[in-house]
């Protein structure tokens, strides 16, 4: 038997259309092309390919993924969407585009278990912050 599908959130859509658009944003591009690592591929019979296997390395883990295993991570992060029961009540949705669309030298390169890892920890610090918010009202 098939979920019921949630109510529309309208916030939900547009972060998602968001996110749809960034995954094509050209400062993606740029840290893709920026932190790339180019190693030639030797076949089985000795001789090399044309093109050379691509691996990236992680900021915190420091070993060598390919683009597959890897996710661009926002230094600081981009964060609760503006209405949400994280975010703080004077955040606009400029502010988390700006936040979003950030220029390449806020992006770097993760591996997706030091992501998870890193994003968990960032939501129980904004979670903290937040109960530390509501205590002061």
């Amino acid at each position: 038997m098939k979920k019921p599908k949630p109510p529309y959130n309208e916030k939900t859509q547009i972060r998602a259309a968001l996110r749809m658009a960034w995954r094509r944003h050209p400062n993606l591009q740029i840290v893709l092309k920026r932190d790339r690592i180019e190693r030639p591929y030797v076949k089985k019979d000795g001789s090399t390919s044309s093109r050379p296997r691509v691996f990236y390395k992680c900021v915190l883990c420091e070993q060598e993924f390919k683009q597959p295993e890897i996710q661009i991570d926002h230094d600081p992060p981009v964060g609760p969407t503006p209405g949400s029961k994280l975010a703080p009540p004077d955040l606009t949705w400029d502010a988390f585009i700006d936040r979003m669309f950030c220029k390449p030298e806020r992006l770097k390169i993760v591996c997706k278990p030091c992501h998870s890892r890193k994003s968990k920890e960032d939501n129980a610090r904004l979670r903290a912050a937040n109960a530390d918010r509501l205590e002061q009202v």
